[in-house]
């Protein structure tokens, strides 16, 4: 993927109450960043490839009623990919 970028389009509805508020911005903060990775050339191969599989995860788990268990997974394996992409900085 020298220098290719790589588009990912999906329409993803949620429809959250307002005390699902804090859930919805979870959501949106993890798959900006995890967009980013993806698009980032300069970002290592594989860590751009696993980001896009938690991104498929996380979509595919947001299509149907997500819980907070679910996210706080989620949300560790992202922190994972954040920690691996400083360290192969």
């Amino acid at each position: 993927m020298s220098g290719e970028k790589v588009r990912i389009l999906a329409v993803l509805r949620l429809d959250f109450k307002v005390e699902r508020e804090d859930l919805y911005h979870r959501l949106k903060r993890y798959i900006e960043l995890l967009e980013r990775i993806i698009d980032d050339p300069s970002v290592d191969h594989g860590l751009r490839i696993k980001a896009l599989n938690t991104l498929s995860s996380l979509v595919s788990r947001a299509e149907k009623i997500i819980t907070d268990a679910e996210l706080d997974e989620l949300e560790e394996r992202i922190s994972q990919l954040e920690e691996e992409l400083e360290e192969s900085d």
